[in-house]
């Protein structure tokens, strides 16, 4: 997601098939007062200064090598859970955000065909709701990052795990959540709702870091079998840019350590924020983030 520009506009991504309409928030001209930007944006910059407290105290996800063996020890696996637990509250709050940026399909069929007063009186609801976007982002960020320090994990570990148990071991496909909503209108056109949080640009990003990681566990590894295997998946995913790692299906040495955590894992899964724990946020500009 491009996040804020320096002029505070902010994009919902409501874009109804041909372009019925598109909201758009301009904060910087409410009022012509930058308390405003700097009351929404205030979250966000304390999320960017605990993912920096986070890596100069843990380092960055470049620098994360997983086990050589392959097997997640279940001490980490249980700080995994630990940090979930700690950020239950604040995804259950960015969840009811994007709850109130949800269409439905049948408003969304009737909007296209009345526009006018309705049209305009459903972006008013949006761009309301839409305020809430930044502050509940940025207080979800800074909460993962300071429960990652508070547990003593870092950001790396963190992906690899939640990489392992949710995109490959329990087989939630990357980008899982991104459509709010997804219907198709009454003349055949495609209509899509996103979030925005977890799209192509972000799961590129983290496939990239997650590629990163198999190299470097290759590198620590010992044990001449068990680098083939890594060597077969870094091949795999140098030759498809969508592949995420063993989205065949796990090796056994990392299915055997995660099996007696499925089922609490499973239970602690968010459909609506899937992914976008792994996103990383930075400051680009005076009052400008963006999300990767």
């Amino acid at each position: 997601m491009g996040g804020m520009t320096p002029a505070g506009k902010w994009i919902l991504g409501c874009s109804l098939g041909c372009g019925v309409f598109v909201v758009l928030i301009v904060v910087a001209v409410i009022g012509g007062s930058a308390w405003v930007l700097k009351d929404m944006t205030g979250d966000l910059e304390a999320a960017v200064e605990s993912r920096e407290a986070l890596e100069a105290q843990m380092g960055t996800i470049a620098d994360y090598v997983p086990p050589a063996t392959g097997a997640l020890p279940a001490d980490r696996v249980e700080t995994f859970l630990a940090v979930r637990g700690a950020i239950a509250e604040p995804r259950r709050e960015l969840a009811e955000v994007f709850e109130k940026l949800n269409v439905d399909p049948e408003k969304v069929k009737h909007l296209e065909h009345e526009g006018g007063a309705a049209g305009a009186k459903f972006a008013w609801h949006m761009i309301k709701n839409g305020f809430s976007l930044p502050s509940a982002m940025g207080g979800f960020f800074d909460a993962r990052n300071a429960a990652l320090l508070e547990h003593g994990m870092g950001l790396g570990e963190y992906t690899w795990v939640y990489s392992m148990a949710y995109f490959a071991a329990l087989e939630h496909p990357v980008g899982e959540a991104s459509p709010l909503s997804d219907v198709q209108t009454s003349e055949g056109r495609h209509v899509r709702v996103t979030s925005d949080l977890f799209d192509r640009e972000t799961s590129s990003r983290v496939r990239d870091d997650l590629l990163g990681m198999l190299r470097r566990t290759r590198e620590a590894s010992a044990d001449e079998s068990w680098r083939l295997t890594l060597d077969t998946e870094i091949e795999r995913m140098e030759s498809d840019p969508d592949r995420m790692p063993w989205q065949d299906g796990l090796p056994d040495s990392i299915a055997e350590s995660l099996r007696p955590f499925l089922e609490r894992l499973d239970a602690d899964f968010d459909e609506m924020t899937h992914g976008i724990d792994l996103a990383v946020q930075h400051k680009t500009g005076n009052m400008s983030y963006t999300l990767r």
